[in-house]
C-alpha cells in the first residue's frame, strides 16, 4: 500500500513537472524528507532518482513525436555549461550551508512568478531562432545556474531554465521552452545522481515506486503540453509552481 501511494504521488509529480518543464525534485524532496523521514541529504539524493527517470521519460516521449519541440542548438549550449555548474554545486554543497542561498533564491523566483502572472502568456509554438553573442551568453549562463542548483536542491534545473527560456528566447514558445528544459534536466539529473551516489545517500527501495509513477506521469504531461488549448493555462501553472516553490524555500529551516 505504501509503494502504491508513493507511485501515485510520483504520477502527479511527473505529470505536473513534465507539463511545466520542471524536473519535479522540488516536490519530491519534501515527500522523502517529511513523509518518509529521510535526512535531507538522502532526500535530495533520492529525489534525483525520480527526476532522472521522469525527465528521461518525458524526453523520450518528446523525441518520438512528429512535432518534437526540442531546440537542439539551445540544448547543446545549456548542457555545455550545466556540466560545469553541477560540479560547482557539489563543491558548494560540501562546504557551505544552503539555507541563506535558499532564501535568496526564494525571493528571486517569487519575483519571476509575479512577472509571469502579470504579463500575457507567450505563444505556444516555436519559431526560428536567430542567434547573437548576447543570446549565446544568456543561454550559457542559464545552463551554468541550472547545473549548480541540481545537486544542491535535488532538482533538474528547470526552475531556472523554463522562465529563462520563456523570456530570454520567446521564439521557442511555451512548447519549445519546456521540451528543451526537460531534455537539459535529464542530463543534469543523471549527472547529479551519479555524483550523489558516491556520497552513499541513495535508498533505491523507497525511491523507485515514486520514480516509476513519475515515468508514467511524464507521458501524460508531454501529451497535455502539445494540446493548443493547454498552452495558456500551463504557463499560469508554471507561475503558480514557482510561487509555491518560493514559499517552500523561504520557510525551509535547513
Amino acid at each position: 500500500m505504501k509503494s502504491l501511494l508513493l507511485a501515485l504521488v510520483g504520477l502527479v509529480i511527473g505529470t505536473w513537472g513534465s507539463l511545466c518543464g520542471i524536473g519535479g525534485g522540488i516536490f519530491a524532496v519534501p515527500v522523502f524528507h517529511y513523509a518518509l523521514r529521510m535526512p535531507l541529504p538522502q532526500a535530495i539524493a533520492n529525489s534525483l532518482v525520480l527526476v532522472a527517470v521522469m525527465t528521461t521519460g518525458g524526453t523520450l516521449v518528446e523525441l518520438l513525436r512528429a512535432d518534437c519541440a526540442i531546440a537542439w542548438d539551445v540544448l547543446g549550449a545549456l548542457v555545455a555549461t550545466s556540466w560545469l555548474g553541477t560540479h560547482v554545486g557539489m563543491w558548494i554543497g560540501r562546504r557551505l550551508s544552503v539555507r541563506a542561498l535558499k532564501r535568496v533564491f526564494a525571493v528571486l523566483i517569487a519575483l519571476v512568478s509575479l512577472e509571469m502572472f502579470l504579463t500575457e502568456p507567450l505563444r505556444a509554438s516555436p519559431q526560428a531562432l536567430e542567434w547573437s553573442a548576447g543570446l549565446l551568453v544568456l543561454v550559457l549562463m542559464l545552463g551554468f545556474a541550472a547545473g549548480i542548483l541540481a545537486p544542491l536542491f535535488g532538482l533538474g534545473g528547470g526552475l531556472i531554465a523554463v522562465p529563462g527560456l520563456l523570456y530570454g528566447l520567446p521564439e521557442l514558445g511555451y512548447v519549445g521552452a519546456r521540451a528543451t528544459s526537460t531534455a537539459m534536466s535529464t542530463f543534469n539529473a543523471w549527472q547529479s545522481l551519479i555524483l550523489q551516489r558516491k556520497q552513499g545517500h541513495l535508498r533505491l527501495g523507497e525511491a523507485l515506486p515514486p520514480a516509476l509513477g513519475a515515468f508514467v506521469g511524464s507521458y501524460v504531461g508531454v501529451w497535455l503540453a502539445h494540446r493548443p488549448e493547454i498552452a495558456v493555462p500551463a504557463q499560469r501553472l508554471i507561475a503558480l509552481t514557482l510561487l509555491l516553490i518560493s514559499v517552500r524555500f523561504f520557510l525551509d529551516r535547513k
